[in-house]
């Protein structure tokens, strides 16, 4: 597992704080992707590198009451974080897994959409591969079909 301090802003209060200023920033604008993109009521998203969770409780209040998030994290501290706000949230429909995407196998599951918002910009290209890998699994099939991660 990695250690916080490979993240080059770290993972302490103050990052929380920062991470959720951005997201507040840019909410209005992804809310409105996602709802073109057709994440509604029911469906199944997996969250790739999901931080604190900030889009991952906007996507688990989105898909309720019958979908699913699936995040992804490595930060102890972030998972924490997710699992404490989805707490005090009475959030049921999120599975938190702290994993390495660099290192762990993706959980095994179908879902109806991927989404990876910032991990990509660390700086390390590998998280790419793994986003474009599910959303290559996404699009090689027929519109609506499930992504599905083996």
């Amino acid at each position: 597992m990695t250690t916080e301090r490979d993240y080059v802003l770290g993972t302490h209060d103050e990052e929380l704080t920062r991470l959720g200023l951005q997201h507040r920033v840019w909410r209005p604008v992804v809310l409105d992707c996602w709802q073109r993109a057709g994440i509604t009521i029911g469906k199944r998203v997996l969250d790739v590198g999901a931080g604190p969770g900030y889009a991952a409780v906007d996507l688990a209040e989105i898909v309720a009451p019958t979908g699913e998030v699936t995040a992804l994290e490595r930060s102890h501290n972030f998972v924490s974080a997710m699992k404490e706000t989805c707490r005090a949230r009475s959030l049921t429909n999120v599975n938190i897994l702290e994993l390495d995407l660099m290192t762990d196998d993706l959980p095994k599951g179908n879902y109806d959409f991927s989404s990876c918002r910032w991990c990509s910009g660390s700086g390390d290209t590998r998280h790419c591969d793994v986003a474009s890998r599910t959303n290559s699994q996404r699009s090689a099939w027929a519109p609506g079909s499930p992504l599905r991660a083996t």
